[in-house]
């Protein structure tokens, strides 16, 4: 099955065998890693959330969502503050998330493990 031709409009994300899911908010991303659909909803100002990522296969079945609660890779005061914004795939087929926090996190596609913290600045 074609995960690229998943894709977003609006706050619908339409799946290749055209399942959809809506979202509450307005879709920022929606990309490919190990055949793994990762999703990231906008969450509007007023609303502090910083585990907006998603991921499902390509049938669009839930697979994880992200959760930074408990971590040490979050050391802010308020880090739900730190919403996410941006995704890429890496070679390794991990996904980075960039957050608004000046950092960004290497996670496991397939499970949603936080990896590591990277520092952007």
């Amino acid at each position: 099955m074609d995960v690229t031709s998943t894709f977003a409009s609006g706050n619908v994300v339409t799946f290749p065998n055209k399942h959809t899911i809506d979202f509450k908010n307005r879709i920022l991303k929606v990309i490919q890693a190990n055949q793994v659909v990762i999703v990231i909803p906008m969450k509007p100002p007023s609303v502090i959330d910083n585990e907006n990522v998603f991921a499902f296969t390509p049938q669009g079945d839930f697979l994880w969502r992200i959760s930074t609660k408990g971590t040490a890779f979050f050391p802010s005061t308020n880090p739900a503050e730190c919403q996410f914004f941006d995704a890429k795939a890496d070679l390794d087929g991990d996904i980075i998330l960039y957050n608004w926090c000046s950092a960004a996190i290497r996670v496991n596609s397939n499970t949603g493990e936080i990896l590591e913290r990277i520092e952007i600045r």
